[in-house]
């Protein structure tokens, strides 16, 4: 980390990559289409068994993935959709390798990962409390949100199945939607509020 970091000190630029870490997408800046010299915070948590950092740094050194490829690619205003291969997962995660343009400084790469969830928790619960949910009704939408039933959040809360139904009812009222599908569709939309982030000025 230490090297990524004194890495990062040789990139000059109008973009502050700290306010990366803001963003609940894992990216990582590659330059020289080899090199990666910034991870944001959520391209350092873990990821399966690897981190999405430590998979970009793995691909590029192997060659595999065609992950090479593509920041060479991006050095030339070229944009890439590719499947890379994570360790301990069997399905590839989709990734964007997109230019960047820093200002006449040289070319870099950067590599999105996609979101490991539509929705942070933190999003959830702002959402609720901005829109006016009580608590029962807040955990009756983060239940639906990870895909239990009605009938199922009854059970598990051990309430009534009508109950539950109520909370509905004005959870859709509250947020002026007329169908479930539109709430969800209003918080797979939610911007990301990660945990707080320390950002040093360099």
């Amino acid at each position: 980390m230490d090297e990524m970091h004194e890495s990062l000190q040789e990139i000059q630029g109008p973009l502050p990559w700290t306010l990366l870490d803001l963003v609940d997408y894992p990216m990582v800046l590659v330059v020289d289409g080899q090199r990666a010299v910034h991870a944001n915070r959520a391209a350092r948590l873990p990821m399966r068994e690897t981190s999405a950092e430590h998979c970009v740094r793995e691909r590029l050194a192997d060659g595999t993935g065609g992950l090479v490829a593509a920041c060479l690619a991006a050095q030339r205003g070229l944009r890439t959709l590719l499947p890379l291969p994570v360790d301990g997962d069997p399905r590839a995660r989709q990734v964007a390798v997109l230019p960047v343009d820093r200002g006449g400084d040289r070319p870099a790469a950067l590599v999105m990962f996609e979101r490991p969830a539509l929705c942070q928790p933190l999003s959830l619960y702002g959402f609720g409390r901005a829109v006016g949910l009580t608590d029962a009704e807040a955990r009756v939408l983060g239940d639906l949100w990870e895909g239990s039933s009605p009938q199922q959040i009854a059970s598990s809360r051990q309430v009534a199945l009508s109950t539950v139904r109520t909370h509905i009812d004005k959870i859709r009222s509250k947020t002026g939607s007329q169908t479930m599908v539109a709430v969800m569709r209003q918080i797979s939309m939610l911007p990301p509020m990660l945990e707080v982030v320390a950002c040093h000025a360099a």
